[in-house]
Parts: C-alpha cells; structure tokens; sequence
C-alpha cells in the first residue's frame, strides 16, 4: 500500500471519520481527499502516532486490503464517540455489526452514573446511547421540534409548555434523545433523576443554550416592555373610546327628535352611534387576542368620519338641538386619536411584536411564518421549543418566549 493511501487511513481513524479511512481503501481515490493536506489536521502527535502504528502494524506494504480490518474500524470509532462523531460512530458500528452491544454499554454506563449521583455523567452517556441509535448520529430536531408545537393552534393546553411538569420532563427527554431505547430507558427512571438530568442532557446536544438563553430573555424583556408600555396604552385608549361609543348611543337615543332637517341629522346620527357602539364593543377582546389589523381598520374608519360628524354638529347647532353635545364629545376623543397618532402606533406596536422572534433566531426569514422560525429556531437552538410556543398575531402566528412553562427554570 502507498504512503498516500496509509495517511488517509491514519487521517480518518485519528479523526474518527470512517468515510476518510475508507477512501483510502478506494480503487481509485475520491475527489474530496485530493490536495488534502493531513499535516494540519494530525495536531496530536502522539495519538497519530498511536494511530499509524496500528496501521502499519495491519497493512503491511505488500498488502491491499478491500475492507477496513476490525481493529482499525474499532478505534476509529473510539475516535469517533470521543469527538461527537455520531454519524461517523454509527457507521463504524455497522461495519462491525456491534450497534446493539454499544448502546446498551452506555446505557449500562448511564445507570451506573446515576447510582452513583453523577449526573452530568449519565447525561453525557445517555446522549452517546441515543446518537448510536439513531441512522443520522443525532435527532433532526428542526422537525421534531416544530412537531412539539403541531397542536398549539387548536389545544395550547396540549403545548410542552404548558402540560405538567413531570411530563414535560420526560416529553423534552424523550425530543432531545429520541433514541427508542435511550427513551425507554430514560422512562424508567424516577421523575427527580430526569428533572436533574434535562439540563445536562440539553447541554450536550446544544453546546450553544447559553447564547439562546440570553437572546430568549431579551425578547423576553423586549414583550414585556410592549405589554407594558404602548400596549396597556393602546388597551387604555380602546376602552375610552368603546365606553364614548356606547355613551354616545345612549345619549342620543334619550334625546326627543327635532323638526324638519334637525331631525334628519339626528336619525342618522342614531344609525351611526349604534353602529359604532357595536363595532367597538368588543375591541378590548380584539386586543387581547391581538387583532391588531382589525382594531387598527376600526379606529382608522372611526378617524375618517370626523368630517361628517363636524357636519352633523354644525347642522345641530344651528338647529339648536340637544345632540350637538355628544357629536363634540365624540369629536374630542377623535381629535386626540389623531394627535396620538393611534393608526401609526399600532403599526410600530406589531413590527415591534414580531421583532422578538427575529431577536431569538438573530435574522428574519423570508416567509415570515411561525413554522419556519420554529424550524430554523430548532436547527440552531435544538433546546428552543422546549421554552417557546406561539402566539396568534393578526391572521398568523407568531414565535414567543414562554417564560411561564415548567422547563424554563430548569433549562435557563
């Protein structure tokens, strides 16, 4: 065997990359290994040595080998568990046809280290069983995790943040494992071992919680300043304008009606103030649901009808009729609508919304869909559906923090 065709042998087993090893047993070599200079990636000297002692020990200049010998694959794979190699560890173990054994060896580990009250050492374990398992090396969690959310539109009770504590425990296990026995073996311990264990196991499968978790209390603070701040405003002004809209229709209906044009303007006026109080007496609900789009029409209508109600006020007054009175009223509160700019702030209240899930992701994406944000949120942050649920923001959804949900404190 080549020189070249040896340190790609000793390149994938120092590596654990058993795609790297095998091309070196190619009959012909691969483009991907062409130029690839193996000098850099080799930084420790000894375990290459180690490693090309082992293959010049089983492939002797002579020899042309077809298949990678079994020892060689079993410390490739070592390699491979070691630098969270999953999927390179996976193949490795079918090579040798020893899947089976492996992960029960760690499961076997894990239980050992819980025995022993070494906690973050079962998670560790439990995470190399469930990567072993798995065909990919580890969960596709920008699927399973929206999947933790497919019910959220129709039951929110149903949510992962939102179920009991003990079982939103075992179901966040069971989305960060997924290895069936992992799962299993997971299930059969006692609902405080798994509490302990969550965080240790979500730190290993997302080395980067911890940048999530920062930009997650920001949109978290960023909600809460809406909430609190132009939001409890826009609720303030909403209700001033229902309680006028249902005081304007009271007062005009116990007023007598004039004569001639007088009353003319005012049976029309009666028309309207019952309709207005009708489209705003539910537009406290509206809010709360964040209908933002219906409430902003509503008001944007009530704004444009100042000029015929002024009509209506100055055909009154001349008629000298009693309703001049509650047309003023309703005219004062939309002239302070206007100053406020209450259309333009509802505007700024929903962009503002919906830049909290751009804070968690770090960048918008193009659909603007919930699901594709809980796809990408997934794929980068596999802990962030744990702690996230959605929110309904006009005729969509939106990707919130839930700051209430039993993970949360556990996980941050």
């Amino acid at each position: 065997m080549d020189q070249e065709r040896k340190n790609l042998i000793v390149g994938g087993i120092y590596l654990g990359d058993v795609t790297l090893a095998l091309a070196g047993l190619a009959a012909e070599l691969p483009a991907y290994v062409k130029g690839l200079d193996l000098e850099k990636l080799l930084t420790d000297g000894e375990k290459a040595g180690a490693a090309r002692q082992e293959v010049d020990k089983m492939l002797t200049a002579e020899s042309d080998p077809k298949t990678l010998p079994p020892e060689l694959v079993r410390l490739t794979l070592e390699n491979a568990i070691g630098a969270g190699k999953f999927l390179s560890a996976t193949r490795c173990l079918e090579i040798l046809n020893e899947k089976g054994t492996y992960v029960e060896k760690y499961l076997g580990l894990a239980r050992k280290h819980v025995g022993e009250g070494r906690i973050k050492e079962a998670a560790e374990a439990l995470v190399i069983a469930s990567s072993l398992e798995l065909n990919e090396g580890t969960p596709l969690f920008q699927y399973a995790g929206p999947a933790l959310h497919d019910q959220c539109t129709a039951s929110r009770e149903k949510c992962i943040t939102r179920i009991p504590p003990d079982e939103a425990v075992l179901k966040g296990l069971d989305y960060l494992l997924e290895g069936p026995k992992t799962c299993e073996a997971v299930a059969a311990l006692a609902p405080e071992v798994r509490k302990s264990l969550l965080p240790h196991v979500a730190l290993a499968r997302d080395p980067d919680a911890g940048d999530f978790y920062r930009v997650y209390s920001q949109a978290h603070a960023d909600l809460e300043e809406i909430e609190g701040g132009a939001l409890a405003g826009l609720r303030a002004d909403a209700k001033r304008v229902a309680d006028e809209m249902s005081r304007f229709a009271e007062s005009l209906g116990s007023l007598p009606l004039g004569e001639g044009a007088t009353r003319e303007v005012q049976e029309k006026l009666l028309r309207n103030a019952a309709s207005l109080k009708k489209e705003f007496s539910d537009i406290e609900v509206l809010l709360e649901h964040l209908q933002l789009h219906r409430v902003r029409r509503r008001l944007e209508e009530l704004i444009e009808s100042r000029t015929d109600l002024e009509r209506a006020s100055d055909a009154l007054k001349q008629g000298k009729g009693a309703a001049a009175a509650p047309v003023e009223r309703v005219l004062d509160l939309i002239r302070d609508l206007a100053e406020k700019k209450i259309v333009e702030t509802i505007g700024t209240i929903e962009e503002r919304l919906l830049a909290t899930q751009v804070t968690m992701l770090g960048r918008q994406v193009p659909s603007q869909e919930h699901w594709q944000y809980l796809r990408e949120l997934a794929f980068k942050y596999p802990v962030s559906p744990l702690v996230c649920c959605l929110r309904r923001i006009n005729n969509k959804w939106m990707v919130v923090p839930a700051w209430d949900s039993p993970l949360t404190p556990l996980l941050k």
